[in-house]
């Protein structure tokens, strides 16, 4: 479904987004001619600036921003190792999901189970940290919402802020132990995720139609390269885990607008710690921090 009308490609200007000083990226663009309907705005460039550092968002140990997952991995229960011991141990079952976005946060299971190793337990994190960051992408009712919000004079940059605003309590509820809001790594992880969203659906929904030359609309996912065991006694884990990011702009209009040629993009790999409590079956994050490595 299409934000903007083919014949009349209208572009809208959201408010200009705000980077926070705890966020470090690049990005510089050299204007050049552009051909068919633009997206113009998305913010400005700082909205592909934002779009891109809110999910890296780094400097110091400081939080920033922050997300879903294609694979939601499931402790599926005792098993016998293939033709082992027959001792029998906790095993993960990745089964296909629909993809980040096609669910919104109040139909997905966001909760992360105890009983995963520590690899599994950072492919689940990156999971939920993706799955936040792309909350209401691809998903036609969202689309459709947008649209009536435009006809209501609602500008886009309220439309997603609202929404990410909307979704943000899902995965804070899910995620994060009971008081949080008391501790800053937390709430700052908490309002830079809402932020990223924000952006990151933004960018979805004006690269949404392939009648202007959209490939693929816009997405913006971490990819787990390793993990690593802190600390652990059996209640309250550490680990570290590095990762990668990646988008898909040489497939859309942010691509063509804000040329690949033209941007340099600084994205440092990211390795972020967190801490975990077992609480009542389920993983509950107590502390995290990133830095760029």
């Amino acid at each position: 479904m299409s934000i903007e009308s083919p014949s009349q490609p209208k572009v809208e200007q959201a408010p200009q987004p705000i980077i926070l000083p705890e966020e470090i990226i690049e990005v510089e663009a050299k204007k050049k001619p552009r051909k068919g309907p633009v997206i113009g705005a998305i913010s400005g460039l700082a909205g592909l600036a934002i779009g891109i550092a809110s999910f890296v968002g780094i400097n110091n140990n400081n939080e920033t921003n922050e997300g879903p997952s294609k694979q939601e991995p499931v402790v599926t229960g005792p098993v016998t190792p293939g033709g082992g011991s027959g001792e029998e141990e906790p095993v993960v079952d990745t089964p296909e999901t629909p993809v980040s976005g096609e669910l919104l946060p109040a139909d997905m299971d966001l909760e992360i189970p105890a009983g995963l190793t520590s690899e599994e337990l950072g492919q689940v994190f990156i999971d939920r940290y993706n799955a936040w960051g792309e909350a209401g992408s691809n998903n036609k009712a969202i689309n459709d919402e947008s649209i009536t919000a435009e006809g209501n004079n609602v500008s886009m940059g309220e439309f997603v802020t609202g929404k990410a605003t909307e979704f943000a309590p899902y995965f804070a509820d899910a995620l994060f132990i009971s008081d949080w809001q008391s501790r800053p790594d937390l709430t700052n992880f908490y309002e830079a995720s809402t932020r990223s969203n924000a952006h990151q659906l933004e960018l979805n929904l004006k690269t949404s139609d392939p009648a202007f030359g959209d490939q693929e609309a816009w997405s913006y996912i971490s990819t787990v390269d390793t993990v690593r065991e802190i600390s652990s006694d059996g209640i309250t884990r550490t680990i570290e885990i590095d990762y990668t990011d990646s988008n898909n702009a040489d497939k859309n209009r942010v691509g063509e607008n804000f040329g690949l040629e033209d941007v340099v993009i600084t994205v440092p790999n990211v390795t972020r710690t967190v801490t975990f409590e077992t609480i009542d079956g389920n993983e509950r994050i107590v502390a995290t921090s990133v830095v760029s490595r």
